[in-house]
């Protein structure tokens, strides 16, 4: 990794709406955190995965590669429990956690990923997944929405905040709350699944007026 600029050179994804557009050196964002990768093993888990720098299509992107391994039910995975199986990028949103460990995305209506999905299914499902202050757990408490995504080509995927619902410890006795947004997370869960997925644009977006 190259050297990282100062913090203050970097703008709020708040202010800018771009969480991440690949412009900085992995595993920089281009709003000052860093993204890393996860899987179920934190919790106990077999998943396998590992987040990289490459390029799909001619197109620069982070890749979210590995196999999630399901050990759980499907009733552990609606109740969000941990051995359900994932893997999992995330990022901080915050730039400068000494500052602030939040930020306040009420201007915005959603969150934009620019996405790639390798694979032999028709279509195949993911979850972002948004921490809040109202998340009383590091895992298995986030506020999460689901969305398709086609083999073979890039394409644009809009999530409307309105559609994040409360999972885990808080989350599920609270409604969704941008104006304190800690953490983001792009999530493959809730069955056995070979990922290879490009991550290219993670941003905030507003309706048209």
């Amino acid at each position: 990794m190259g050297m990282q600029k100062d913090k203050a050179a970097y703008l709020w994804c708040t202010d800018t709406g771009i969480v991440d557009d690949i412009s900085e050196t992995f595993p920089l964002t281009s709003s000052g955190s860093e993204w890393a990768g996860f899987t179920d093993q934190v919790v106990g888990g077999v998943s396998i995965g590992k987040l990289l720098r490459s390029e799909i299509d001619g197109r620069q992107c982070n890749i979210m590669k590995g196999k999630v391994c399901q050990v759980g039910t499907d009733q552990d995975i609606m109740k969000g429990k941990e051995d359900g199986g994932f893997i999992q990028m995330a990022t901080e949103l915050s730039k400068d956690p000494a500052q602030t460990l939040t930020v306040d995305a009420s201007e915005w209506d959603g969150v934009e990923l620019d996405v790639h999905f390798r694979g032999e299914q028709e279509k195949e499902s993911f979850d972002v997944h948004i921490k809040n202050t109202s998340c009383e757990r590091r895992f298995a408490c986030s506020y999460r929405a689901t969305f398709e995504v086609h083999p073979g080509k890039w394409q644009t995927v809009r999530l409307p905040f309105k559609d994040f619902a409360g999972h885990g410890p808080g989350a599920d006795q609270s409604q969704f709350d941008r104006s304190e947004l800690r953490r983001l997370s792009i999530v493959a869960i809730g069955k056995p699944m070979e990922v290879y997925f490009g991550v290219g644009k993670v941003a905030f977006y507003k309706d048209a007026a």
